[in-house]
């Protein structure tokens, strides 16, 4: 295993690109914010053109040629983000300013109800709130009852008979009133969309072609979307009234797959009637498709085709990532033309311990069992299953949290996602502007004045050895959880983080796969003989969250894995409906599928072995993951809780020797397993890499035994402070008799920097082995004993081993520790959450 060796000596491929925050500084800042990224273990930069004055013109170019040089000067690579506004879409304005014809078009609607039996009633036909609208469409509806009034179309008003009872007579309008966003790309226009090529991407590669596929990696994308509306709770779930994504490429798609009167069924698109699935599953996988093709396929395409890759991500939150509006759609078919799958975890969406409910923040709630249980799961499942991303997934993570956020929280948002599959982080944000900016922080360096900057380097680390360690792995994913897209679409459904929280909490691995692997079999090399294949990946069942509606292709793999071994598990109820297909036959051919309710589904899985590892305790916060690869096996294990440590067994079978890897502080010792289970302790914050297979012995060390003794450091502290700037030149300022908080009023509430602790401890023999264990710490702590500096801890457990060092007499032990911006700086973004303490709360603790 010549990788672990490598990456034991702090050998490590980069696999971050952070985004960089351009105003227009000078050279000098420039120049100096490329040097303290590249120390930080980084070897790319993202520029984030949103905050630049000069986006695409003279000072954008000089500003780019800097960073280029500098670039190649540091041997480090450049993503570029793709347009001068968020989200993408904008075209640097050169849509509204060339191409008014392409803007965004949408399919709007109003409602005349009337009552018969009348003869010559009339309607009007312009919709005088909307100058831009064009009737396209106008037909009477009563059921099933459709009378087409297209022959009046050009009339200002209709007039015609209409039969006994209640009518409704639909006009439908093609529309450039949009109130989001008005001067963006059309999604479902490839002409439209060519556009930001022409504005973004074009200039680019004339300026610097030769730097492409060198110097420059790729572009970004950020958060694209139909944008049809903004939504308040991003609620844009086809069925709502609201107005939707129209082109020419949808209405002919819309005429080929639902005949020439395809107009007259459109009222399905808004309001409940009998073949409401059928169309809405029509229009959306339509608009989906389009957007597929139009933008991510097309920007990917163009991208490879000069020897650049694409990435990015779109807006998942709040469900979006199924609906229109912000969303796109389908999430999977929305970045189908990127080389890596793409996520992001922004504005507190993802705090530690806190996955039920709604977690409040400032702009409003989030769903906290979406985003622990399924965002970053869906996202990293394409990046398995979709052959082009070659098993990679990016997330941009940290920003918008508020000054509050640490390295200690950084690393488990880090763990978070690396246990699920994701290997590229674009870290948010390195801001040049002068300090503070206030603009999304935190913010890293921060021209100096961050005080854990000085630790971020470390994390930074830390995350290339473990993505280098991971790369070329493959997980091990026992089930499939089929993605809610279509079911949302067409009917009564459950959203797909349901299951995946069962799954999670028993350390069952899963891949979350789009109804598009059983459309589009020769895409993701779908095959079926004794399990489910997906792209090599092999799932031995298939979960589907409760859909009132499948599709007749998913219904005919159903119905042919009626002689294999794979189990199909439909939660709470099988489906009633196809949304596709007039065949109802399908349904009752499935009769092998088992019903299983959500809260039997953990029992289900154990009972039938559809599990990788078997856990002894029940430990609901214990994350684990599999990357098996040529030489054997790593298993990777978290622990999510923020409070509470967790010590079980693992129960797995090997003829391998184990061992564990403590990558973060760079220790490998080997693990007492008798064959079939070994020993599993993690503190909150804690994940390891055991390593199933042998090890070069020269970098494995001992696990060291300490004896039962316990010294309580009960004496005075004489503590003193230093900002960022001043460190690690201390000013002194008072001695504590108990330690207690030291962001409490009578303290100091308003600093952020580090407090130095110096303490004495009198003992009466040598210790040849020994733990510190600082107990809670907020929340980077450096040790230093006797003068000798023996370690730093980011974020729990606070233990450092202290052998040697500690003598009989009298011992003097220093303890750094650095908080947060946020006693310093108040934000928007930490408002809403709550204020960690500063410095030491318990008295060290000597173990030994």
């Amino acid at each position: 295993m010549n990788k672990i060796g490598d990456i034991y000596a702090n050998k490590f491929e980069n696999f971050i690109f952070p985004f960089f925050w351009m105003h227009g500084e000078s050279e000098e800042v420039l120049v100096d914010y490329m040097q303290k990224i590249h120390d930080s273990h980084i070897g790319a930069v993202c520029l984030e053109s949103r905050p630049h004055p000069d986006f695409m013109g003279e000072r954008w170019w000089a500003d780019l040629d800097i960073i280029i040089r500098e670039a190649k000067r540091l041997n480090m690579k450049i993503w570029i983000l793709d347009d001068s506004h968020f989200p993408t879409g904008y075209a640097n304005g050169l849509v509204k300013e060339k191409y008014p014809d392409r803007l965004k078009t949408l399919l709007t609607h109003r409602v005349v109800e009337v009552f018969g039996p009348k003869d010559s009633i009339g309607v009007m036909t312009a919709n005088i709130f909307d100058p831009t609208a064009r009737l396209i469409a106008v037909y009477a509806k009563q059921d099933d009852k459709i009378i087409d009034l297209k022959d009046q179309i050009d009339d200002e008003i209709i007039y015609f008979n209409i039969p006994a009872g209640s009518w409704k007579v639909y006009l439908l309008y093609e529309s450039r009133k949009v109130d989001y966003n008005p001067d963006y790309i059309n999604m479902v226009d490839k002409e439209s969309c060519d556009v930001l090529i022409e504005a973004v991407y074009e200039p680019h590669y004339q300026r610097y072609k030769e730097e492409f596929g060198r110097t420059i990696a790729g572009f970004f994308s950020d958060e694209p979307g139909f944008m049809n509306e903004k939504g308040v709770r991003n609620d844009s779930r086809i069925g709502k009234l609201m107005p939707l994504p129209w082109s020419r490429q949808v209405k002919e798609m819309l005429q080929l797959r639902l005949g020439k009167d395809y107009l007259l069924q459109l009222s399905s698109l808004w309001y409940d009637e009998t073949c409401s699935p059928e169309i809405r599953h029509v229009f959306m996988d339509i608009c989906t498709t389009l957007y597929k093709e139009c933008f991510s396929d097309n920007l990917g395409n163009w991208c490879r085709e000069r020897n650049v890759e694409y990435v990015g991500h779109v807006i998942e939150d709040r469900d979006s990532n199924a609906r229109l509006g912000v969303g796109a759609g389908h999430l999977f078919r929305a970045m189908a033309g990127q080389d890596m799958a793409g996520v992001d975890v922004v504005l507190n969406q993802l705090i530690p311990g806190m996955d039920s409910g709604e977690h409040p923040t400032f702009r409003g709630t989030w769903d906290s069992e979406f985003f622990h249980y399924a965002l970053v799961k869906m996202a990293s499942s394409l990046g398995a299953i979709d052959p082009k991303k070659k098993g990679r997934t990016m997330a941009e993570v940290f920003g918008a949290y508020g000054w509050y956020e640490g390295v200690k929280m950084m690393k488990w948002i880090v763990d978070h996602f690396l246990i699920r599959g994701v290997s590229y982080f674009v870290p948010h944000a390195f801001s040049l502007k002068g300090f503070p900016d206030m603009d999304c922080p935190p913010h890293f360096y921060a021209n100096g004045n961050d005080p854990q900057f000085r630790y971020f380097g470390d994390l930074m680390k830390y995350v290339n050895k473990m993505s280098t360690l991971f790369s070329g792995t493959k997980g091990k994913p026992t089930a499939a959880i089929l993605y809610h897209a279509e079911a949302e679409w067409t009917g009564d459904f459950m959203l797909t983080q349901k299951p995946a929280r069962v799954l999670t909490q028993q350390q069952i691995d899963f891949h979350i796969l789009p109804n598009d692997v059983f459309t589009f079999k020769d895409s993701f090399l779908t095959v079926l003989d004794n399990y489910l294949h997906v792209n090599g990946y092999e799932y031995q069942c298939l979960i589907l969250p409760y859909c009132e509606c499948i599709s007749e292709e998913l219904a005919q793999f159903i119905i042919a894995s009626a002689n294999s071994h794979l189990r199909i598990i439909c939660i709470d109820a099988l489906p009633s409906k196809l949304f596709n297909s007039s065949n109802t036959d399908l349904l009752n051919q499935m009769s092998h599928v088992e019903v299983v309710k959500l809260d039997e589904l953990s029992h289900y899985m154990k009972a039938n072995q559809l599990h990788h590892i078997e856990v002894a305790t029940s430990e609901p916060y214990l994350r684990f993951a599999s990357f098996a690869h040529e030489d054997g096996e790593y298993l990777m294990f978290f622990n999510e809780d923020p409070l509470n440590m967790i010590q079980t067994s693992i129960q797995i079978e090997s003829d391998k020797p184990i061992y564990k890897f403590d990558v973060l502080n760079n220790k490998i010792t080997k693990v007492e397993y008798d064959g079939k289970s070994f020993p599993l302790v993690l503190s909150p914050y804690e994940s390891f890499v055991y390593v199933l297979g042998e090890i070069d012995a020269s970098i494995v060390g001992t696990e060291v035994i300490i004896g039962h003794k316990v010294k309580v450091v009960d004496s005075p502290y004489k503590v003193s402070i230093a900002n960022a700037q001043e460190y690690p030149d201390f000013r002194e300022a008072f001695t504590m008799e108990q330690l207690e908080n030291l962001s409490l009023t009578k303290y100091l509430p308003k600093f952020s920097g580090t407090f130095r602790y110096e303490t004495e401890v009198q003992l009466d023999q040598d210790i040849n082995a020994a733990i510190l264990d600082l107990g809670r710490v907020f929340e980077v702590a450096d040790v230093t004993i006797n003068g000798t500096f023996i370690g730093t801890r980011i974020c729990p457990p606070y233990h450092f081993e202290a052998h040697n060092i500690l003598k009989s007499g009298m011992n003097t032990i220093c303890v750094d520790v650095t908080n947060t911006l946020d006693k310093q700086l108040r934000d928007y973004f930490s408002y809403g959450e709550e204020i960690q303490p500063s410095g030491l709360l318990d008295n060290i603790v000597i173990k030994y």
